[in-house]
């Protein structure tokens, strides 16, 4: 039951978090951000005061801190600056190329495992449905193509970083590198601001201190939270399954509480995303199951 309930609400969480990133960002793109870190980084300490957990200072963990929280900086300044312009939906869709992306870095830059021709396929198609939404997205105005943009670059960010920590291995628990990233990511958004400057909007409104408050405790400490507890206990092909429901919900859920657009072009890029997400996911599901079977049929140690 619980890991039916922990499911179910990080599907939901996750579908609603674009939508809550556009409305935090209203008192302006770098203070909505910090707020939710501010927020996320002391909730994230008091849990870890209840719960009596002392937080990993080896270097592998100080070199996860910096990285994970370098992953959130570039990120959300990056997805955050994007969404202004374009519907909260949209980022979830393009945020579901992450996988994709994470196999295209890992097979470049790594040299592990190989793309095929299913990858590509996957690939192209994808990217194929990105450039449909690209072209309705003229209709928006130019600014929208600079968010798809910046969206494109966010993820990038983001499945590279993972990578990244994936490589340090450093046996962090859940609590412990969430709380700790969102504070290394904290103290990079005050650097920048020192730099730029922090604009904030007079007047916010309730609306926008929710979406912080949501996005702070709920969209982090405790989506993360959940996340890592079914990693343990599912198989990632069912963890997979949610980022193929994520971007159609976003989608709804955008065009029912924030009246953004829908039409044949939006459906059909993002069909097409999910469909080579979809291709995507089956591939690697077969090549696991493969790899797993060679494996059990001839085991280290025996010829």
């Amino acid at each position: 039951m619980r890991i039916a309930f922990f499911y179910l609400s990080i599907v939901l969480i996750w579908s609603t978090t674009p939508l809550a990133f556009k409305w935090s960002i209203a008192p302006g793109h770098v203070a909505g951000i910090m707020a939710r870190l501010l927020l996320a980084s002391v909730c994230g300490a008091v849990l870890l005061g209840l719960m009596r957990e002392a937080l990993p200072w080896h270097s592998r963990a100080r070199r996860l801190y910096l990285v994970s929280g370098l992953s959130l900086f570039l990120t959300w300044y990056s997805i955050g600056w994007g969404i202004k312009f374009i519907p909260s939906g949209w980022v979830a869709v393009i945020f579901g190329l992450t996988p994709i992306m994470t196999s295209i870095i890992t097979t470049v830059w790594f040299k592990e495992g190989r793309l095929g021709i299913a990858r590509l396929g996957s690939l192209l198609t994808s990217l194929s449905g990105l450039g449909v939404i690209f072209q309705d997205s003229l209709r928006l105005g130019s600014e929208a193509a600079w968010g798809i943009g910046a969206n494109v670059l966010g993820t990038f960010f983001y499945a590279a970083t993972m990578v990244w920590m994936k490589r340090i291995n450093a046996g962090v628990g859940a609590i412990a590198s969430t709380t700790s990233s969102h504070a290394v990511a904290l103290s990079m958004f005050a650097a920048a601001g020192l730099i730029t400057g922090v604009h904030v909007e007079p007047g916010v409104s309730t609306r926008a201190l929710g979406a912080i408050a949501y996005l702070g405790i709920v969209g982090s400490i405790i989506a993360y939270s959940m996340f890592f507890y079914l990693l343990k206990h599912l198989d990632p092909t069912r963890i997979a399954i949610i980022s193929l429901m994520t971007p159609i919900l976003s989608l709804l859920i955008g065009h029912a509480f924030n009246d953004e657009p829908l039409n044949a072009s939006i459906w059909t890029g993002s069909g097409l995303v999910v469909l080579g997400l979809l291709w995507f996911e089956i591939d690697s599901t077969m090549a696991h199951r493969a790899h797993a079977a060679a494996i059990g049929d001839n085991p280290p140690g025996r010829t």
